[in-house]
């Protein structure tokens, strides 16, 4: 029965892509000829036949073995049940063919936090609060399934035109064994945490990771958000930075008065310290961030991005 249900589906398919035509759970998807990112081979723009809308089409690795087919159903359906509304990129739909597997991902329309720095290289402060503060809800809203991301950096937050919201996308690793099969030259070590840098370099000790490594990796961001630099020497010995309590660095050259600046470098050691224990939660954060921004207003602030 499963075998002729699967057969049905790829005899669909077939027909379907002669007319670059894929069919989902949900829907049917037709493929244009354009990319949201020239770097990444498997993704594609798509147009949802029924809504007429844009999305994001990801194909899946081919050949993929049951294993790993349970794993890309597994983060496929976890960015289903994902709340658009609260500042995270989520799924639409996802093709269960085995052939030619696929997820339909929400098209945000904006920029990247790493276009934004490599072109302007320092944004202003009320600009990197009010980012800051938006991560903070995507990671509760991951927190809400006990989720964590474990690869934030630049290239995986988007600030969306016209409203200026910022949305988390780049969520991959849905368990920590899925995590640990990564090499660490994949990973951007700039903002991943002390603990989950000792993850990587350390398999066999079962580092426990919590959601206070995100909130580290949401303190070096912004951190380089207000310098125009990571926080540590990307030539630094991981594995003695990582296994040794540190320095938060000091914030240098911000612009800032003194009494914002000094509330700014707390904030960040907040974020940052070594002992994820001692990390604030993500309501302390934009609390904190709150304070920092005062009474202000947010479309002003955010103004180059509307």
């Amino acid at each position: 029965m499963h075998k002729d249900i699967i057969k049905e589906i790829h005899t669909l398919n077939e027909k379907l892509l002669e007319k670059n035509i894929f069919k989902g759970g949900k829907g049917f998807y037709q493929l244009l000829d354009e990319k949201p990112n020239v770097n990444k081979r498997n993704v594609f723009f798509c147009l949802s036949m029924e809504e007429g809308k844009k999305y994001v089409i990801e194909f899946a690795p081919p050949n993929l073995n049951h294993i790993q087919l349970q794993k890309y159903l597994r983060r496929a359906l976890f960015l289903l049940i994902l709340d658009p509304k609260r500042n995270v990129v989520s799924a639409r739909d996802f093709s269960i063919d085995p052939n030619q597997g696929f997820v339909i991902l929400d098209w945000i329309a904006g920029i990247d936090l790493h276009t934004i720095l490599r072109k302007s290289s320092l944004i202003t402060v009320k600009e990197a609060l009010w980012i800051l503060s938006d991560l903070t809800k995507a990671l509760e809203h991951l927190a809400d399934f006990s989720f964590v991301h474990r690869n934030i950096h630049p290239r995986s937050i988007i600030v969306r035109k016209k409203t200026a919201d910022v949305y988390l996308a780049g969520l991959e690793y849905l368990a920590q064994s899925d995590f640990m099969e990564t090499k660490l030259v994949d990973i951007n070590t700039h903002y991943i945490s002390p603990e989950l840098m000792r993850c990587l370099l350390f398999p066999d000790k079962n580092v426990y990771i919590t959601p206070a490594s995100d909130i580290y990796s949401i303190g070096a961001i912004f951190f380089h958000m207000l310098t125009g630099t990571p926080p540590f020497n990307p030539k630094r010995d991981v594995e003695k930075w990582s296994s040794k309590r540190y320095r938060v660095p000091k914030l240098e050259d911000v612009r800032a008065d003194r009494k914002q600046k000094k509330m700014l470098q707390f904030l960040v050691k907040k974020m940052m310290d070594f002992d994820p224990n001692k990390r604030w939660s993500t309501m302390e954060v934009r609390d904190y961030a709150y304070d920092c921004l005062g009474i202000t207003d947010r479309d002003k602030d955010m103004q180059r991005f509307l």
